[in-house]
């Protein structure tokens, strides 16, 4: 994807591709992959996702005993980052999209428990 001029996609693809090495505890693939994604989402100054997905990762490195990945991600990353999104106000939760049962872009099934979202309108 980056390759092919969609360098945003490519960035989405990565920290997709983190959160699932991290769910099948495969700590070395997950930093690599949360890496690139958050190396991407910088340079292509991605300042709602960036933060976003650095909090996600981190939580769930954490909650997957992958402590030394989520450290290196937070020396590394921590002071470029930015300040963490804070947590989503019940009140906010009405105003978001609805979620569409499949992706437009792909077709792939979405599930609200799997995905993160970037802004009110965006998965």
């Amino acid at each position: 994807m980056q390759e092919s001029r969609h360098p945003r996609r490519a960035a989405n693809l990565h920290a997709q591709a983190a959160h699932l090495y991290a769910e099948s505890q495969n700590e070395p693939a997950a930093l690599l992959q949360a890496r690139r994604a958050l190396s991407l989402f910088i340079q292509y100054q991605m300042v709602e996702r960036t933060p976003r997905f650095y909090a996600n990762i981190t939580r769930k490195m954490s909650q997957r005993g992958m402590i030394n990945a989520a450290e290196t991600l937070q020396k590394e990353f921590g002071g470029v980052v930015g300040p963490l999104p804070s947590e989503v106000q019940p009140s906010a939760v009405g105003r978001r999209g609805t979620l569409p049962p499949v992706c437009t872009q792909c077709g792939a099934p979405l599930r609200s428990d799997e995905i993160d979202w970037v802004d009110d309108q965006t998965v």
